[in-house]
């Protein structure tokens, strides 16, 4: 390495595909990488909303169910530290009463004889505790069901060179021929003294825009090397600094209780993010 700030071309190559990783872990994509080069450098999964396509919470939550109750649909943390919910009610007459620590142990009714089983009853209605279905990030969404997105990625490590373009190594089976594949050109440079990290997302359909691949050279060397101005990676790029003024702009606005002004700014900013075009395939 010829300077502190400098790495070498395998270390750089492998900090590419984490900075990536990284970026699409905050959006909710749970990255694998794979420990062979089988021209897929990330493998992303990420489960949505199958009503409204929304971020899914894929966690176990439980709630009462009972529409009439104030802890209707309200996640309840930390259950099992809380005696309040825990019963135990008889299989036979139907009997409820409150487990203790003197009849934790008990398997038989006092009352008819009949078996004990645990129960979770809300200790504001006695109805039955239940798993919470609605998981939808979506607050306006009633679905309950999701399903599972599935994306592979191929990360480019990229250098400016002259002319300020900037160049990366391309193999024709980089291109993978599915909607589901993405090409992430991934470039870090000092800019005012200020380390800057720049992320392009393309898809095949992308790509195939700004490289030509029926061409003699591209079929004859193995590892093509491209060189693309940025106004030619311009409709790509991933624009941090406007992503995350609207950032701040919609946690002040949370802050305040603006509900509405808060999605507006949610809309934009979506629209704002080159990484959530993963999300629209």
């Amino acid at each position: 390495m010829s300077d502190s700030h400098e790495f070498k071309v395998g270390q750089f190559g492998k900090i590419g595909e984490h900075m990536v990783g990284f970026e699409l872990s905050k959006r909710g994509w749970i990255i694998f990488y794979p420990p062979y080069d089988e021209r897929t450098d990330i493998v992303a999964i990420k489960f949505c909303c199958k009503k409204c396509t929304a971020p899914w919470h894929n966690e176990h939550k439980i709630s009462c169910m009972n529409p009439k109750c104030k802890e209707f649909e309200k996640s309840i943390k930390s259950i099992n530290s809380k005696k309040s919910f825990k019963n135990k009610k008889c299989s036979k007459c139907g009997l409820i009463e409150k487990r203790t620590d003197k009849n934790a142990q008990q398997s038989a009714c006092k009352k008819c004889g009949g078996k004990l089983e645990e129960i979770a009853l809300c200790p504001k209605c006695s109805e039955k505790i239940k798993i919470f279905e609605k998981n939808c990030s979506n607050p306006d969404c009633d679905s309950t069901e999701y399903e599972l997105l599935f994306r592979s990625i191929q990360v480019k490590s990229s250098h400016l060179v002259e002319g300020n373009k900037i160049g990366f190594n391309f193999k024709y089976q980089d291109l993978v021929k599915d909607p589901r594949h993405f090409l992430i050109v991934y470039n870090r440079r000092i800019v005012n003294h200020l380390e800057k990290h720049f992320y392009w997302i393309l898809s095949v359909a992308d790509f195939l825009k700004i490289k030509k691949t029926d061409t003699v050279s591209f079929k004859i060397y193995q590892n093509d090397r491209g060189h693309y101005s940025q106004e030619q990676l311009e409709p790509y790029l991933f624009k941090e600094e406007e992503f995350y003024t609207l950032e701040e702009k919609k946690y002040k606005l949370l802050k305040e209780n603006k509900r509405k002004e808060v999605r507006t700014v949610a809309r934009e900013q979506f629209n704002k993010d080159a990484f959530r075009k993963l999300d629209m395939v």
